[in-house]
């Protein structure tokens, strides 16, 4: 068969097919080159401001003994001269910025560091205001003259956890060059808040220096850092000073060129067994643009895996090694009783340095509106009535803003200054926004005051009998409540007891559900409101069942198994409106040996027995009758479940002096 050449040439391709390896080889090869290149042809710096640390950590666990655990990472940390930061001179184009404009593979933000920003107040970086949280610890701005941060910075626009800054700070003379002066240790958790430990060099050290580190010191916990550790012990923190290889000269402020970082904490029990070991060390080298390039591909992924490390150590720890979860506490501040102290304490003698707190969710912004609403019309209701009433609601967060609410002068019925009323003044400060939460949650007033202040302490007031009457609910009327309004007042009672039947803390004495107002002080008969209000319970509840479904333990829940032989479950409650059944009174004695007397409040669909301003009677208040003398607890208010009842009677009252009937059940 004969071929036309000429045919065949006519159909063959003059440019060969293309593929996609074709089209992104030789581009990908010129970008490894020029990398390349940058790295291994850069001139070494005779000068440095920052470095780059290819540093690791490593932990260990020794106790409980069944739960040992250990594991080490290599990791990415920058040190950098604060002064050179802030001014912008360690800027490397698209590698590294501070507050860049532009998409740069790391960056430094201000936000990042201790208390978060707060809106035109000018101060945006790092040095001055760790100033001002030295000056509350005695340290003076001039021992911190040099600081220079130990920290990861965000990667490719990610900011994640990280877990330990460590801030140097040096005193700088002509003679001796830089003198380290104080060490501060700024920790973050997993729920977002920060905590600082200062250390100052000479004051409260250790008598005896682990080997191969310059300081030591041993000081008491403060901080909920693991979820698998309460805040009790101590922390043994040694360190050296990672620039005293070379000295400073008194016409340079340049920092050596090969530092080394070296940090270990041993976390010792309240017994000062060890418990659990960390260490982070290093060499460091000049952050130049080769150094980081190198740096970041040694280890690309490392900036990025922190999150992830940490809750698969955490799901190790927990599902493997079958250690329980402590319930998260409020930070500690100094004075104030926070809540979960009682569950989680702080060691004797711990520091509050809590510089950062959870965020303010959607239902703590709505609450907070509505109790700010609500106490500028109440307050100058009570201006009308003749009352000088100021209220200073006050956060222990400093980056809440003081609330004050004051009558104005115009408003007092009196006319001259001399015959003004005198001023009250209600203070309540707050741990946490759940304050807010509280107020609008809770059936009513003098509840809240019980469950957030009294029991739970998650705020106090300078006068209760002032916070209620400030607080008080609308006068009675004959009027029966809207349908949203009964709508909301059915939802707080019905997750008020759903949650009660989880607690093994009993309510404190001071709260009554026998007296539930039917106007609520926050109700506006609004659509927000119940949506609000549901969504909350909603909320609680489903992250309620994703916990028990993911097989998840807490400390408190153990333990309550351990006592009780099986954890509290959801119920449903219907609450009986008859006000003469809430006046009863109950006796009921549980399995375990305990016996309880208290006002009846409800039953629910299983027959679970809920009473008011209850008594814990011991065995010698029982063999006595249950008189005053003999040995009683005021527990408030308690869920009694029925498969635990022994017996349940009704307690007779003084004016009543007849046989004593059984409840029926």
């Amino acid at each position: 068969m004969s071929v036309n050449t000429t045919e065949a040439l006519a159909y063959t391709p003059l440019v060969p097919s293309l593929s996609y390896l074709s089209i992104l080889l030789p581009p990908l090869a010129i970008a490894l080159s020029l990398l390349l290149h940058t790295i291994y042809n850069s001139a070494t710096p005779t000068t440095a401001h920052a470095h780059v640390y290819r540093a690791k950590t490593a932990h260990a666990r020794f106790l409980p003994a069944l739960a040992k655990h250990a594991f080490s990472y290599p990791v990415l940390f920058l040190g950098l001269d604060l002064e050179e930061l802030e001014k912008g001179k360690l800027d490397d184009g698209r590698l590294f910025g501070w507050m860049p404009n532009r998409w740069t593979v790391t960056s430094l933000w201000p936000r990042a560091y201790l208390e978060p920003l707060k809106p035109g107040e000018g101060v945006t970086g790092i040095r001055e205001r760790l100033w001002a949280h030295l000056a509350r610890f005695g340290v003076g701005k001039e021992e911190a003259e040099k600081v220079y941060t130990v920290t990861m910075p965000a990667y490719l626009g990610f900011e994640g956890i990280n877990p330990l800054t460590v801030h140097y700070c040096y005193r700088v003379t002509r003679t001796a060059g830089r003198d380290l002066s104080a060490v501060v240790l700024e920790v973050h958790n997993t729920f977002g808040e920060r905590h600082l430990y200062v250390l100052r060099c000479g004051v409260d050290e250790d008598d005896k220096v682990a080997a191969g580190f310059e300081h030591q010191w041993t000081f008491p916990r403060a901080f909920h850092v693991s979820p698998f550790n309460d805040r009790s012990g101590f922390y043994r923190v040694s360190l050296s000073d990672p620039l005293a290889s070379s000295p400073c000269p008194s016409s340079s402020s340049s920092l050596p060129l090969n530092p080394s970082l070296s940090i270990r904490i041993i976390f010792l029990t309240s017994s000062h067994q060890k418990k659990i070991y960390a260490a982070l060390s290093g060499p460091g080298v000049p952050l130049t643009s080769s150094t980081l390039l190198s740096a970041l591909l040694y280890t690309p992924f490392a900036l990025l895996l922190t999150t992830p490390r940490i809750l698969y150590q955490a799901m190790k720890l927990h599902y493997s090694k079958k250690l329980d979860v402590f319930p998260r506490p409020e930070p500690h501040v100094e004075g104030v009783v926070g809540d979960g102290e009682d569950e989680n304490p702080v060691e004797k003698g711990g520091v509050g340095g809590g510089v950062g707190w959870q965020g303010v969710g959607g239902t703590e912004e709505e609450a907070r509106r509505r109790v700010v609403r609500f106490l500028e019309n109440r307050i100058g209701e009570m201006g009308r009535e003749g009352r000088n009433v100021r209220v200073e609601l006050r956060a222990t967060d400093p980056a809440q803003p003081v609330l004050v609410f004051s009558s104005p002068d115009d408003t007092a019925t009196s006319s001259s200054p001399s015959t003004l009323p005198p001023i009250e003044t209600l203070a309540i400060t707050y741990l946490t926004p759940l304050f807010f939460t509280d107020l609008l949650i809770s059936p009513s007033i003098p509840l809240a005051l019980s469950l957030g202040s009294h029991t739970l302490h998650r705020w106090k007031t300078t006068s209760d009998e002032l916070f209620l009457d400030v607080f008080s609910p609308p006068s009675p009327t004959t009027t029966p409540p809207p349908l949203l309004t009964r709508f909301a007042s059915h939802i707080r009672l019905s997750q008020l007891l759903w949650s009660l039947s989880f607690s093994p803390r009993p309510l404190s004495p001071f709260s009554s559900l026998s007296s539930l107002p039917p106007h609520h002080p926050l109700d506006d008969n609004s659509v927000s409101l119940v949506w609000t209000l549901l969504s909350y319970a909603v909320g609680i509840r489903a992250g309620y069942w994703v916990f028990v479904s993911s097989g998840a333990r807490t400390e408190r829940a153990t333990k309550n198994m351990q006592l009780h032989g099986q954890p509290l479950k959801c119920i449903k409650i219907e609450y009986l409106q008859n006000e003469t059944t809430l006046e009863t009174l109950y006796r009921v004695s549980v399995s375990d040996g305990r016996t309880f007397v208290g006002s009846f409040v409800a039953v629910d669909q299983q027959g679970n027995l809920v009473l008011d301003r209850a008594v814990e009677l011991s065995p010698s208040s029982r063999e006595e009758g249950g008189e005053k003398g003999g040995d009683e607890r005021e527990v408030g208010l308690v869920l009694l479940k029925k498969e635990h009842w022994v017996s349940v009677e009704r307690e007779e009252k003084e004016e009543e002096k007849g046989g004593i009937g059984c409840l029926p059940v």
